[in-house]
């Protein structure tokens, strides 16, 4: 019989550590409140990768995992930045006044229709995961499987005999508190993290298009996103490729947001995104090191940034989320887990592997159920609004951020061993897992190239 009081109480107590601290981030570097919906969106995120780390702790130190002293940690935090708060006569909750013009019946149509859609599609997501056990590969064979041990054993140390033990624990950890909370292992009940990341990304994405071009627009690349048959999936299944994409992606648009607003308090948040996808699976530290170059290229390109400003802002990106990676990577040398390898082969015989790589990839973007029409969209709407990716720094950013990644993936098929799932037989479930992780950059794009700037 589940306890739903404790149930909600292990989705509440992480949410609300989440939100105070993320109000705590923007207050500090004096940033005007965000719309409570996007401070929510930010605040699972925050919430989660904090908890998770909290677990870490834990392990490291020897502390049994309970729900209680966990549970005690995050309330300690939310209280210390809440009587801060309180002390500093800071809003908790700011709700934006709402103008009310009647749209008309066309425009107030699109509304409902569009209301309707999210509901449906919401609606199946949650209870697809709600009412499946865990059942795919991976989940079965080590992350919920992890998770399972680590809520057996209350501490870290039998991860280390387990097979892929290198790997990150952001998810596992997650799916391990879920079940201290309940008291018992329950595999559908855990599964509910990942509809709400989904839910959580959407609203984070709805409020960065809607700022950057109109209400409408921001639907539009809502329902964009929802229309891929693999993201709506992951989102109902324990793969940590759904969480991945949200901190990578959250951690762009935040960076988005610091590019307009040149406000520190969005590049900190970046951060802290950043470095929670590095614990979320071990691409999110390739990412970081991708979003801190392509962020290197655009400060350079502001001409008012002096080259103390922009070492500056690099670093206050750079600290958070390379400490959270590097706090990993040290616990892992500590336990003696050796790291994950990838065996380098350069000759004339891997030039021969670029016509099966580029095959691969361009199935899975073009020619598979995957992604709808996203992906060719994105082709036309790129080479009919060539001139706006080099006129506009957020588009650039995005632009640059893709090429990147696309080219990292390339060039590790090409001389490594990876080749087997990025160009052989693997590829046709690893591709397309990568490719996820990209995804919504590919949506935000289509709208920034194609809706003009609501003035």
């Amino acid at each position: 019989m589940i306890d739903f009081a404790r149930y909600t109480a292990s989705l509440i107590i992480p949410l609300a550590a989440g939100y105070f601290l993320t109000l705590l981030i923007l207050r500090l570097n004096g940033n005007r409140a965000l719309s409570f919906p996007m401070t929510l969106s930010i605040s699972f995120g925050m919430g989660f990768g904090i908890l998770a780390q909290i677990m870490l702790l834990f392990g490291v130190t020897g502390i049994p995992f309970s729900f209680g002293m966990i549970s005690l940690c995050l309330a300690l935090l939310s209280c210390l930045i809440f009587l801060y708060l309180i002390t500093q006569k800071i809003a908790l909750i700011s709700l934006k006044p709402v103008t009310c013009s009647y749209p008309g019946i066309k425009v107030l149509s699109l509304y409902l229709s569009a209301a309707l859609f999210l509901l449906l599609v919401f609606y199946y997501i949650f209870w697809r995961a709600l009412n499946i056990p865990v059942y795919t590969y991976d989940a079965v064979h080590f992350i919920a499987y992890n998770a399972k041990v680590l809520f057996f054993e209350k501490n870290l140390i039998p991860i280390k005999n387990i097979e892929h033990s290198s790997y990150p624990l952001q998810v596992q950890f997650i799916e391990t508190w879920i079940s201290l909370a309940l008291g018992a292992w329950n595999d559908q009940w855990i599964k509910v993290i990942f509809p709400l990341a989904l839910l959580s990304f959407c609203v984070l994405f709805f409020s960065f298009l809607k700022r950057k071009r109109n209400s409408l627009c921001a639907i539009f690349g809502v329902i964009l996103l929802l229309s891929s048959n693999l993201l709506v999936f992951h989102s109902t299944i324990s793969y940590r490729d759904i969480f991945l994409m949200y901190f990578m992606n959250g951690n762009l648009l935040l960076i988005l947001y610091w590019i307009s607003s040149k406000n520190d308090s969005f590049l900190y948040l970046a951060s802290f995104f950043a470095g929670f996808g590095t614990f979320t699976k071990l691409e999110g530290t390739l990412y970081f090191v991708i979003s801190l170059i392509t962020l290197f290229i655009i400060t350079g390109n502001v001409n008012s940034n002096s080259v103390k400003q922009r070492a500056l802002s690099l670093l206050k990106y750079f600290i958070p989320g390379a400490t959270i990676c590097i706090s990993f990577y040290f616990v892992k040398t500590a336990m003696g887990i050796p790291p994950e390898k990838a065996f380098i082969h350069i000759g004339l015989s891997n030039f021969s592997r670029i016509p099966s790589i580029l095959t691969v990839f361009f199935k899975d973007l073009f020619l598979t159920g995957n992604w709808n029409i996203v992906w060719s969209l994105l082709v036309a709407s790129a080479v009919m609004n060539f001139r706006k990716i080099t006129a506009n720094k957020e588009i650039f950013f995005l632009s640059a951020f893709a090429g990147m990644f696309f080219l990292f993936y390339f060039m590790n098929g090409l001389f490594t061993d990876n080749y087997e799932w990025l160009g052989g037989p693997g590829s046709i479930t690893a591709v397309s897992r990568i490719v996820l992780h990209i995804y919504p950059v590919a949506c935000a794009l289509i709208v920034l190239l194609n809706c003009p700037e609501d003035r």
